[in-house]
């Protein structure tokens, strides 16, 4: 238990911290973290209580996650599980331990340990530890420069920003923010455009809160983008363009800033042309994208008219090939090329365009195209469409029975019909779930969703609720992460009420008054068969819908959630993720609406119906 992990100073000096110190791999709380492990579990075998206490309150204390672009709760839980079980948050240290850590902050020599012990003292408990901030802010300094370099994955630049986020709280009665300011100065004048990897992220740090020498930074830029290009590393180079074209602006220079976007274009292209080179599969798919981002980066720049021109003559030529390349997957199960193709989408600067186009990889199965798979397949396989058919849960239960096709009534050849486009789309939606999944792991790869990203869509999002935007947060989050079982225990329930909002905004009566005079809501059962709905989004999405939530014969897996039928293992499949990636693209397709017509009427261009029948 960490309440008990209790030790004078005098202890404290008595344990070899330093001696774990040294042997770290990296002089980092991560790998400190381990470390302080092991050293508390071998304490505890061979009976050394303190030992045991001081290295397993230090392992807590450096597990916690150090997230610096969070202004709010930079030090973070580092670990939460399923069964609500987590790894130590600041607020769980006690003041009898805060006290302690004070007492031993002067005894410790590591600038990392120094920045995280002054820190955690700082968040934990403000008052009168006014220089445990600045400490900390100085101690993030030194320990920053020292991990920045060719090895360092983001642990130099974390520990920068962190100093300058905390400094800049500190507020003008402490100097700590200038120092930093400074020191961060001096870093990226004396940086190597051409060996220092994370030159661009401390540009962009600096320039967060100072925009002196712009000329002189925008130029250190613009050699590191150049170093990135003659290294192939093209997201990496339009970036630093990115960031020089911010320092061009800066300065007034706005020739210089448009060069830079011309040049983030030219990386998409050669890009573009590197993916020919390599004949990759979905090659002409991939390197049409990438043209479309060419031509998309210069419309930013005034008069490139020709220019886009001619691109877009490249990208449609592309475009005519990437035909055949579909035609040569359509016959088997291979998804590689049509995974890359994902993964190219998604790969994005910024988080909101990532989940954009995650959102974009696909539409709902066409209910046209269903009927006519489920008709033609029905006709070929006679004997299966004579039979009559039954499905049965994992218990062995028959849950849905499906008439013969052939040889019953009208209606029953309609329904058996409606049961067999429905399992054509499960399979569809399986798949697509896979390329899906493998698109969200790839953008984490890139990007730290947090709560807050997600609460943005859900509050401007006309899909939700007022007053239930931390619910949707919560699980979109979730289901970013992986965690499915979670997501979907927060989403799926919350659809049904959702339907009805949009319905209420559009005028429509969701409600119905019982013989006994009760007023119930119209269920997601009603909602689904409801006109009005279909004309809201499409025969396709409520068909989808329907299928993934209710219908016995497809997922139903609202159903199957609300009385409790469903197993871990149904929550960490291809379709689960397909389901949460539908809840995902219900919040954000009125967003991309949105922001492709910026002109119109923020109500009217947000408006979900239009928004998902157009998709």
């Amino acid at each position: 238990m960490l309440a008990e992990l209790l030790f004078t100073r005098d202890e404290f000096r008595s344990t070899n911290l330093h001696e774990v110190e040294a042997a770290a791999e990296s002089r980092t709380c991560e790998h400190y973290s381990s470390l302080f492990c092991k050293r508390a579990k071998v304490a505890e075998q061979s009976g050394d209580n303190v030992g045991r206490r001081v290295f397993g309150l230090f392992h807590h204390i450096c597990f916690i996650h150090l997230e610096p672009a969070d202004k709010t709760n930079p030090l973070a839980v580092a670990a939460s599980f399923v069964n609500g079980l987590r790894s130590a948050a600041v607020e769980d240290f006690s003041e009898e331990q805060i006290s302690v850590l004070k007492d031993c902050l002067d005894d410790l020599d590591d600038a990392e340990l120094i920045a995280r012990v002054a820190d955690l003292i700082w968040m934990r408990q403000r008052k009168g530890n006014y220089q445990c901030a600045e400490r900390a802010v100085a101690a993030y300094l030194e320990s920053g420069q020292r991990l920045l370099g060719p090895d360092d994955l983001g642990f130099g630049v974390h520990r920068l920003t962190r100093a300058l986020h905390l400094a800049n709280s500190l507020g003008r009665a402490s100097d700590a923010l200038p120092k930093a300011i400074e020191v961060l100065r001096d870093i990226v004048e004396h940086s190597d455009p051409a060996e220092e990897g994370s030159l661009k992220l401390l540009l962009d740090l600096l320039f967060e809160f100072s925009h002196e020498k712009p000329l002189e930074y925008a130029q250190i830029a613009g050699l590191h983008a150049q170093w990135r290009e003659g290294r192939n590393a093209w997201p990496y180079a339009r970036g630093a363009w990115e960031t020089a074209s911010r320092w061009y602006r800066a300065a007034g220079d706005n020739d210089g800033a448009n060069a830079c976007l011309v040049r983030i274009s030219d990386c998409w292209v050669r890009e573009a042309e590197d993916v020919l080179a390599s004949d990759q599969n979905m090659s002409s798919s991939i390197a049409a994208s990438h043209m479309q981002s060419a031509i998309e980066a210069l419309r930013r720049v005034p008069e490139t008219e020709t220019q886009r021109q001619q691109l877009q003559k490249r990208m449609l030529a592309l475009q005519s090939k990437s035909v055949d390349e579909f035609g040569r997957i359509s016959g088997g199960v291979d998804l590689s090329g049509i995974i890359e193709q994902a993964i190219a989408a998604v790969s994005r600067d910024t988080l909101r365009e990532a989940l954009f186009e995650l959102c974009l990889l696909a539409n709902p199965p066409v209910v046209s195209d269903l009927r006519c798979y489920a008709e033609n397949g029905l006709q070929e396989a006679v004997f299966y469409s004579l039979v009559s058919w039954q499905s049965v849960d994992d218990q062995g239960r028959v849950v849905a029975r499906r008439a013969s096709y052939l040889g019953g009534a009208p209606e029953e050849r309609e329904a058996a019909l409606l049961a067999e486009m429905h399992v054509q789309a499960g399979m569809q939606e399986g798949a697509l779930g896979r390329v899906i999944d493998i698109a969200r792991r790839h953008i984490l790869l890139d990007h730290r969703p947090a709560l807050e990203d997600f609460f943005e869509i859900a509050s401007y999002t006309p899909f939700v609720r007022p007053g239930k935007e931390l619910i949707f947060a919560r699980g979109l989050l979730a289901g970013m992460e992986g965690d499915y079982l979670v997501a979907l225990h927060l989403l799926v329930l919350q659809i049904e009420d959702s339907l009805r909002y949009l319905l209420e905004r559009r005028g429509v009566v969701t409600s119905k008054l019982t013989s006994e005079g009760i007023q119930d809501v119209v269920d997601i059962n009603d909602l689904l068969k409801m006109a009005e709905l279909r004309s809201v989004l499409g025969d396709d999405l409520v068909f989808d819908l329907e299928g993934l939530l209710t219908d016995r014969f497809g997922g139903n897996f609202r159903n199957k959630l609300a009385h409790g039928l469903l197993y871990s293992g149904a929550f960490y499949s291809d379709n689960a993720a397909y389901i949460w990636w539908s809840i995902l693209r219900l919040c954000c397709i009125p967003l991309i609406k949105l922001t492709e017509t910026p002109d119109a009427d923020a109500h009217q261009a947000a408006d979900v119906s239009t928004a998902t029948a157009e998709s």
